[in-house]
């Protein structure tokens, strides 16, 4: 289907950096472009009635190549030398919500952001950096995506329930869940207390029970829904000085493989990933001696990113993953590769 996008779109960038112009065969000047680089992207909006955000991604290598995703009709313009074209291109998880605990920094906010990017209207959740998570809150939005930031410690059922019961007055029934949301306490266990024991077990086990069994009653009656839970290969490893750690995520390594049996024949999948080490704020405590065993242990020879878990957690999320179920995916650049 073939048409003159630059006639129904009028365009300009917000927040250039560089005050660079494009020229578009048959459309003119394109103003002041924003280069980043990787990858060049820039934000923009169409001045209308409805003030729709769309997103540039703009490649001059090879002439002019310009993508205009447009957030809410999700269509692409498709735009190179003189050749001009439209589609239909609808995003993978459009109209779909996604709750990600803990998601206002580290591994959870490079999940929102990337599940927001899939089409995704996002729920930031967090216990106390009210900053973090409004920071957080505001990138969605200017992806086009609708959002909300919820103060919740999903270790507590009142909590959880106060939680989904905004979620659903505000954006709908939750489809997808990432259960995040983490804490640590390391010590040997001759050292640990029964506090230390019981506050990583809770913030780790008991949140992602509460937070599954309170989005699995939307999940069955849309007979549709994806649970990704965040373990970590210290479930698979049991290390020193991490008995509560090891033992929670190994517990909710089982509780991803029970909520699978339990929920396939509603078409509603549970995977669990298994990161290695990846810097985030949780980790930034790990000493350095800490951190060089970690990394001599690691085959790939260097640590992993936040990115890199959230491009897994987006697979799983997808529709091309439907027939994946029960399964744990190490992202842990083959440290559990014995096991």
């Amino acid at each position: 289907m073939r048409s003159n996008p630059c006639s129904f779109l009028s365009l300009y960038v917000i927040g250039s950096a560089e005050g660079r112009s494009v020229p578009l065969p048959g459309c003119g000047v394109f103003p002041t472009l924003s280069l980043f680089s990787p990858p060049p992207k820039a934000v923009i909006n169409k001045e209308n009635q409805k003030a729709l955000k769309i997103t540039l991604d703009c490649r001059l290598n090879q002439g002019n190549y310009v993508i205009l995703q447009d957030a809410r009709y999700h269509k692409i313009y498709f735009i190179e030398g003189t050749e001009r074209m439209s589609q239909e291109h609808p995003l993978p998880l459009a109209g779909k919500v996604a709750l990600v605990t803990g998601s206002s920094q580290g591994i959870g906010r490079a999940i929102a952001q990337r599940l927001a990017q899939m089409g995704a209207d996002i729920v930031i959740n967090y216990r106390s950096n009210a900053q973090a998570a409004e920071a957080a809150k505001a990138e969605i939005e200017a992806l086009g995506r609708r959002c909300i930031a919820v103060q919740a410690d999903v270790s507590q059922e009142e909590d959880v329930l106060r939680l989904f019961a905004e979620i659903s007055s505000t954006l709908g029934p939750v489809a997808i869940l990432v259960n995040n949301a983490g804490t640590t306490r390391d010590k040997l266990i001759i050292q640990m207390s029964l506090n230390d024991f019981e506050h990583v077990i809770d913030t780790n086990l008991r949140s992602a029970f509460l937070c599954t069994k309170a989005a699995l009653r939307g999940m069955m009656k849309a007979r549709w829904g994806r649970v990704i839970n965040i373990a970590s290969v210290a479930g698979l490893m049991g290390p020193a000085g991490q008995a509560n750690y090891g033992a929670s995520k190994a517990a909710v390594l089982s509780l991803t493989l029970s909520t699978a049996r339990e929920m396939a024949s509603r078409n509603i999948t549970a995977n669990a990933l298994a990161p290695g080490f990846i810097p985030t704020e949780l980790t930034s405590i790990v000493t350095e001696p800490q951190r060089k065993y970690m990394l001599d242990s690691t085959p790939l020879g260097r640590f992993g990113t936040t990115d890199e878990v959230a491009a897994a957690a987006a697979f799983l999320c997808s529709p091309e993953a439907g027939y994946i179920t029960g399964q744990i995916l190490s992202i842990d650049g083959g440290m559990s590769i014995h096991i």
